[in-house]
């Protein structure tokens, strides 16, 4: 699948150096339509002027982190359908989850490279208008909830596997590329 270069994306950052990394590497991926917010509610006044292809956001931030965001751009009716991919350092299962049920298309574990998040942008797009918004059997939401940190990511993935002898929902949602 061809990628839209000249599709407007909005990143969302609190932080200037990521913001930064952020947007040097969708350059060096090839888009040249590329604004940036500092915070949640900052990328709805941007969202309200401009129609974006594509929404990155950090989830911690401040006013209104990533996943108010979120939530708010899955409630609204002009720009429900808009691709996101969540960004964070929390590698908690639970925040994956939750980040499913609202609706993102992607989630990104900082660090991350250019090929990631390249195929991140491709599966998001891809994905557009179809939101992980239903209950997953794979797992105990409630547990991955109520105990965090308990859970890391490998050891609830490596369960679902062994569970069905395949990928699993919350597998895809954390796939590696394989290859360009």
């Amino acid at each position: 699948m061809a990628l839209d270069f000249s599709m407007p994306i909005l990143v969302v950052d609190d932080n200037p150096s990521v913001l930064g990394v952020l947007v040097l590497l969708l350059e060096k991926i090839g888009f040249t339509e590329i604004d940036e917010a500092a915070d949640g509610a900052a990328a709805l006044a941007k969202m309200h002027q401009r129609n974006y292809g594509l929404v990155i956001s950090d989830w911690q931030m401040q006013p209104m982190d990533g996943y108010a965001l979120l939530q708010k751009i899955r409630s609204g009716k002009l720009i429900a359908a808009m691709p996101f991919i969540m960004v964070t350092v929390n590698s908690e299962a639970g925040k994956a989850v939750s980040a499913m049920h609202a609706g993102a298309n992607g989630y990104i574990l900082k660090p991350f490279s250019e090929k990631i998040l390249r195929a991140k942008i491709k599966q998001a797009i891809k994905g557009r208008g179809r939101f992980n918004r239903r209950p997953l059997s794979e797992i105990d939401l409630e547990r991955s909830r109520s105990e965090p940190g308990e859970l890391p990511i490998d050891r609830v993935l490596a369960a679902e596997r062994a569970r069905k002898g395949r990928r699993s929902i919350l597998g895809r949602f954390f796939a590696r590329p394989r290859g360009d």
